[in-house]
């Protein structure tokens, strides 16, 4: 096999210009002052956040994606790196390409597939569960982060909020360096939740299975293990109760993904006390706190 050694040289062109370029705030707010707001697609306040989030950090690197000015001063790819240097006060390096032909912003990033943290996951780590992980480790570090409460009976996690509900490469690397037997642990979740009847999604049901064994390491396998395969179960004991609820509403759209977690967490306290269910379980209007146990 002959192998082909690419050989590269410096284009330069009469119509684009390149440089890499420090931008603080100051250029960023200029730039978009300067830009017809019509050409523009529509700002994600979430992606903007997730971005000043990562500059805010130190997380922001280089990566050869280009801001993009067409010849009259618009910004026609870039809008949201520069919003999020604005909002995070903080300056950022990129590649910026000037004279771009305005009429070219309906070629970028036409057809891209943006990569998410399960793909990172993938690449880095070569998880075999990485879209469940990715899922069930958002889902663990947001709890953390306090915004269980917005996610209560009739209600949205963080609904009309600018605060980014992404997580980033950096804070799903900081995770796994803290927890190493997440993806162990994901791959015995998954098969436990395989086992049954699939009453709730596999991320979240990984997702729930880490938070509360965290909390009540005794009584946390067997609660899940009987929620998913059935063995077991009195006709008062709340699991009974959570599965008939959860067949009832499978699919539909009366309660949110936010009523699913209360409803569960609500049965499992029951379930970790002994008490029995004789009559309608209430939906909570905000997420419980997990009843905790003494590790054995």
């Amino acid at each position: 096999m002959v192998k082909v050694n690419p050989s590269f040289e410096s284009v330069k062109s009469e119509i684009l210009n390149a440089a890499v370029i420090t931008i603080t705030p100051m250029i960023a707010r200029q730039w978009l002052d300067s830009t017809d707001p019509s050409i523009q697609r529509r700002l994600s306040l979430n992606h903007v956040a997730y971005l000043a989030k990562e500059m805010e950090n130190g997380h922001w690197d280089l990566n050869g994606q280009p801001i993009q000015i067409d010849k009259i001063g618009n910004v026609v790819n870039g809008q949201h790196r520069l919003n999020a240097c604005i909002e995070s006060n903080t300056p950022f390096t990129s590649l910026v390409v000037f004279n771009v032909e305005t009429s070219a912003i309906k070629t970028i990033d036409e057809g891209a597939k943006a990569r998410g943290i399960s793909d990172f996951l993938d690449i880095r780590y070569n998880a075999k569960h990485s879209v469940t992980a990715a899922a069930a480790m958002r889902m663990v570090v947001f709890w953390d982060s306090g915004w269980r409460k917005s996610l209560g009976y009739g209600g949205t996690a963080m609904k009309n909020s600018s605060t980014s509900l992404k997580l980033s490469p950096a804070e799903a690397e900081s995770f796994i360096k803290d927890n190493p037997e997440f993806f162990e642990f994901i791959a015995e979740a998954s098969s436990l939740h395989q086992a049954g009847e699939n009453l709730v999604s596999k991320s979240l049901f990984c997702g729930l299975l880490w938070l509360v064994e965290r909390e009540n390491p005794i009584h946390a396998r067997a609660f899940f293990g009987k929620l998913s395969i059935g063995a077991d179960i009195s006709l008062t004991s709340p699991v009974l109760y959570l599965k008939n609820w959860l067949r009832e509403h499978k699919g539909g759209h009366k309660y949110n993904r936010g009523s699913q977690i209360g409803m569960i967490i609500k049965c499992f306290n029951y379930y970790a006390e002994g008490v029995e269910v004789t009559k309608l379980i209430q939906v909570p209007k905000e997420v419980p706190d997990i009843i905790r146990s003494k590790r054995a």
